[in-house]
């Protein structure tokens, strides 16, 4: 079984943190916590992405996306952490500029990026 805590050193919501075996999980959303008496507690975390967290027990993450701002936010995330796939995507939308006309490729390759940041918000 994980030890669980859920602390914040200040007076209202903003600066929580949840810690699982001592460890920080990033980018919660919200947690929800259940006991019944003859039951072992669980939370179940709401994440933005899947942590980076190696741990044992019943502990339960739920980082499906609730709307399309948050599904941006984990596409996102998960381009940058997989640099081969953010630059895999940048190269599909490049393929398509390139049936375009433009005048070089440089410039094909800065708005395939740019449109990559836009679809995924950071633009």
């Amino acid at each position: 079984m994980n030890r669980v805590q859920i602390r914040n050193k200040n007076e209202g919501w903003f600066g929580t943190e949840c810690l699982i075996d001592g460890k920080k999980v990033p980018r919660v959303k919200a947690v929800d916590f259940h006991v019944v008496v003859d039951e072992v507690p669980m939370f179940k975390f709401e994440t933005l992405g899947r942590p980076d967290i190696d741990v044992k027990g019943r502990t339960l993450f739920d980082f499906s996306p609730k709307n399309l701002s948050d599904a941006c936010l984990i596409v996102l995330e998960e381009l940058k952490k997989h640099g081969d796939f953010y630059n895999g995507f940048i190269a599909s939308v490049k393929s398509v500029l390139k049936e375009g006309v433009w005048e070089s490729d440089d410039l094909v390759n800065k708005k395939a990026e740019e449109i990559v940041q836009r679809i995924t918000g950071e633009m």
